[in-house]
């Protein structure tokens, strides 16, 4: 099974030994989701809540919130993979 994102890009452990399929995929996957675990949300019920009160006051605080977070942790682009790295260079 290849990756979506798979570009076909030569990549090798630090022994110099090329990926495996699997190691392969589980890069590209990685890479693809990376951008989720960068961004530092509240627990899902702290949001619920949030929307739940804005709701309620005619607020707007939660997507106040989730702009702020957005804007200051930007998802990877993940369109061209020859230009995503990961720590390795990879």
């Amino acid at each position: 099974m290849i990756h979506e994102l798979d570009d076909n890009r030569e990549l090798l452990e630090s022994d110099g030994t090329p990926f495996t399929a699997e190691q392969r995929l589980a890069h590209f996957e990685f890479l693809k989701n990376q951008h989720v675990h960068k961004r530092q949300y509240p627990p899902i019920e702290e949001q619920l809540d949030m929307i739940y009160w804005d709701q309620v006051n005619g607020t707007t605080k939660f997507k106040e919130m989730i702009d702020e977070i957005k804007a200051n942790q930007p998802k990877t682009d993940t369109s061209d993979m020859s230009q995503v790295t990961d720590e390795f260079g990879n």
